[in-house]
């Protein structure tokens, strides 16, 4: 399965590419740049789609920008992890270095997109007026789901993330998600490539459990 998806990644030529290849991993179980369920209204039974950002490896975005010595340290370990990902899915040692660049720039912009908790109500024709370039009726159509509302959580994300996908860098792109699949995978790794950050995350918080890096 994952030698399927990598081939789809590999396929990409063209940013319409993207949101189809982004479709076909959410419903192989592998979720990228958003969070998306179906939930049944309890006001009137229907089911009502939701969006919610994410598409990040760390536990909070301000990992990505802070310039504190312990989340700086973190996310650097996070970011060799990347790199074993990207080994991991098949990425060659004459391209390693700039892909593992290209999926840490990627998540990080992610992360500088998100913002304060919110939430919006529109209409699935509202939705795909308000992100032409995310496909979103394309998306819920490849999860089986056919809502007619959707609730986006933190629209801002999602119009940013929007304009990311108008003009790509597809090299970028497919690098991200590349380890996006590998992370999916990392389970059936020999040796778990995460231990090195999971264990300064845990360092970080005195517990092992993982916390906002504000903290």
């Amino acid at each position: 399965a994952a030698q399927r998806l990598l081939a789809q990644i590999n396929s990409i030529r063209k940013p319409r590419d993207i949101a189809k290849v982004v479709a076909a991993l959410h419903a192989a179980g592998v979720p990228v740049l958003f969070g998306f369920d179906v939930l049944r209204d309890p006001d009137n039974g229907q089911p009502r789609a939701t969006f919610y950002p994410g598409g990040i490896g760390l536990p909070d975005p301000v990992y990505y920008s802070s310039t504190a010595p312990e989340p700086q340290l973190i996310a650097r370990l996070y970011a060799v992890y990347l790199r074993a990902m990207l080994e991991f899915s098949g990425v060659t040692e004459a391209t390693i270095a700039q892909q593992a660049d290209w999926a840490y720039a990627t998540e990080k912009s992610l992360a500088a997109a998100m913002g304060p908790q919110t939430r919006v109500s529109a209409t699935v024709i509202e939705a795909n007026k308000a992100y032409p370039a995310l496909f979103l009726s394309d998306f819920m159509q490849a999860q089986g789901a056919a809502p007619e509302v959707v609730a986006i959580h933190q629209s801002e994300f999602f119009a940013a993330l929007d304009r990311m996908m108008v003009k790509p860098a597809i090299p970028q792109w497919q690098a991200y998600l590349r380890a996006q699949v590998a992370r999916s995978l990392v389970a059936t790794t020999a040796k778990d490539p995460r231990q090195p950050y999971t264990a300064a995350l845990g360092g970080a918080s005195g517990s092992g459990a993982t916390v906002p890096a504000a903290k």
